[in-house]
């Protein structure tokens, strides 16, 4: 791997990537929640959950249940098959380079992933992946390669237990990005113990 120069660049969607297009209103009004992205959330976060103000300060107690009909930002945790990585890179240029080569690992290992923008600024993505066991040391390794090759702290390549839910606000109110993900419904024996989105009967 070859970090990138300081050119700007942007990664194509893999093709087999299913794009969650957000209506106008997800885009641009940061309370707008997409049922597709709670219904995400119900299957890759878990309690205890708790509730952010604009400065990232906890305004809450901590939640045994997902709180509804709630325009604060929500943090939740994730289910424990679930690695989670929180960009907060200089330039969009850098973050589009360690996505491209995070998608194609998944890609590579037939491995669902999810990921948009979360609102903070170029540079600042959320990467949620579901490896199976046998990859998940492999792909800590992966990360911490990333960060080598950027030459960046730890905290700028971030593995997140607790991380803001994907239908949830930005704290400061920015727009978030589209929802990209590997397929539409994560695998349901990597999820032990969530709940399961109906199935619609065919006639």
């Amino acid at each position: 791997m070859i970090a990138p120069e300081r050119t700007k660049s942007t990664v194509e969607t893999p093709k087999n990537a299913v794009q969650q297009h957000t209506s106008g209103a997800e885009n641009n009004t940061p309370n707008y929640v997409c049922k597709k992205s709670a219904q995400l959330d119900s299957l890759l976060f878990t309690a205890p959950y708790f509730l952010i103000d604009a400065d990232n300060h906890k305004t809450s107690d901590m939640l045994t249940t997902r709180p509804a009909h709630t325009q604060q930002p929500i943090v939740g945790t994730l289910h424990p098959n679930v690695v989670a990585i929180d960009f907060d890179l200089d330039t969009e240029e850098e973050a589009d380079w360690a996505l491209h080569h995070l998608i194609t690992w998944c890609e590579d290992r037939s491995t669902w992933y999810a990921h948009r923008a979360s609102g903070g600024g170029p540079g600042r993505v959320h990467f949620l992946a579901l490896p199976r066991k046998e990859h998940r040391d492999e792909l800590a390794s992966y990360i911490e390669q990333l960060r080598i090759e950027l030459g960046v702290a730890k905290k700028q390549i971030d593995v997140r237990d607790k991380l803001r839910l994907l239908s949830s606000p930005h704290r400061q109110g920015h727009a978030r990005g589209r929802l990209v993900t590997a397929w539409a419904t994560p695998p349901a024996e990597l999820l032990p113990g969530t709940p399961r989105p109906r199935q619609r009967r065919t006639p």
